[in-house]
């Protein structure tokens, strides 16, 4: 497993996510547990979203980060 980089994972969270749709929807409705976060991360893989299992757990660690833990 490749270690964890915030900054990284922001980029590919934007970079995958914003494919399909803005990725400010997640700031108007963020998730409120890590298990909302893979619920949404796999709803994503379900509509179309093409990423490897690194790159799955880089975006659901940094949501996690970002919106979860930030509310807290």
């Amino acid at each position: 497993a490749t270690a964890h980089d915030p900054a990284a994972a922001k980029r590919l969270f934007e970079d995958k996510c914003s494919q399909c749709h803005d990725t400010t929807l997640v700031e108007e409705a963020p998730p409120g547990s890590e298990d909302e976060v893979r619920e949404l991360v796999a709803w994503m893989v379900d509509e179309g979203l093409e990423a490897t299992e690194e790159e799955l757990a880089q975006i659901v660690q940094y949501l996690t980060e970002s919106y979860v833990k930030a509310s807290e």
